[in-house]
């Protein structure tokens, strides 16, 4: 090789890197998102309700970013006005592998000002979306009930009044309570109600805390009567102590209702004590059926 090429490779690789150099690299600017509030803002409608929102779906100017545990620091490829848009992510049935977008809450949408290298904090509220439907509510306030024990119920399941007001769950929970020697809780809806799987999903909402496993099943109500019943989750523990430690659990029933010849559906509660405790405690509030 001469030393002419020589000279020559060198010129060429020297006004590349000089090129390198000159352009300038992609810097991130970031979103920090601390949560994502639940705001309820239409209660004598929807209800009372806690929620469990645990994920950010994130999307800027209509790209996908990802999904981020909460809270989160979020990298984002773009600076000046950037349409953000949030969704609120579930646990859905209390499971980590089935995470997804809350199909009855609004995603939370906003044009915010970006700067490479800079965080925005940014806080989202969502609420419930006007297309959700309420089949069936409990929230114990009023002294009539639409749960009651059976037969097979060693125990009673009744309205407690909390020691002070709560704005999530106002002055009234459900409680029951087993022991050894009445150890079986068995609560079931005295009505049924019509659901459709048609539409977005169908779920049910609660909030819950107990000291030891607690089973949630739904009731089948064909026009034959023949009803059945189908063992949906078995809960763990909140607490291993009698103060309550709230939960809010998603639960998705849309298979069930979607696959059944019913159109009518219940709701079942099913404990039995286990012998690590003196007593057995249950509390649950703001059970609904809902559908979109």
């Amino acid at each position: 090789m001469t030393q002419k090429s020589i000279l020559g490779i060198f010129i060429v690789l020297g006004l590349a890197s000089c090129e390198a150099l000159d352009k300038e690299e992609d810097i991130p600017s970031y979103i920090h998102i601390e949560d994502i509030e639940f705001n309820n803002t239409n209660t004598s409608l929807y209800g009372y309700a806690g929620s469990n929102i645990t994920d950010a779906w994130v999307y800027a100017d209509g790209d996908f970013l990802g999904v981020y545990a909460l809270p989160c620091d979020v990298p984002v490829l773009a600076s000046g006005e950037t349409e953000l848009e949030i969704g609120p992510g579930i646990k859905v049935n209390g499971i980590g592998a089935t995470r997804a977008i809350n199909p009855f809450y609004y995603n939370w949408e906003s044009t915010v000002t970006l700067h490479p290298d800079s965080t925005v904090v940014i806080e989202p509220k969502v609420s419930y979306h006007n297309g959700t439907n309420i089949a069936w509510l409990e929230e114990f306030e009023d002294s009539s009930v639409s749960l009651d024990t059976n037969s097979y119920s060693d125990v009673a399941f009744e309205r407690y009044k909390l020691p002070a007001t709560d704005p999530t769950y106002e002055s009234y929970v459900g409680m029951a309570k087993v022991y050894a020697d009445a150890p079986g809780l068995k609560v079931l809806t005295k009505s049924t109600y019509t659901l459709s799987a048609y539409g977005i999903g169908v779920y049910a909402e609660l909030d819950y805390s107990c000291n030891q496993q607690l089973v949630l099943s739904v009731i089948e109500d064909p026009e034959d009567d023949s009803q059945t019943e189908t063992i949906m989750i078995y809960l763990n523990a909140t607490t291993n102590g009698s103060t309550p430690v709230w939960n809010h659990l998603y639960l998705d029933l849309t298979d069930v209702v979607g696959d059944s010849d019913a159109d009518d559906f219940g709701f079942g509660i099913t404990a039995y004590h286990d012998s690590n405790n003196d007593t057995g405690y249950f509390y649950m509030d703001n059970l609904k059926f809902i559908y979109r």
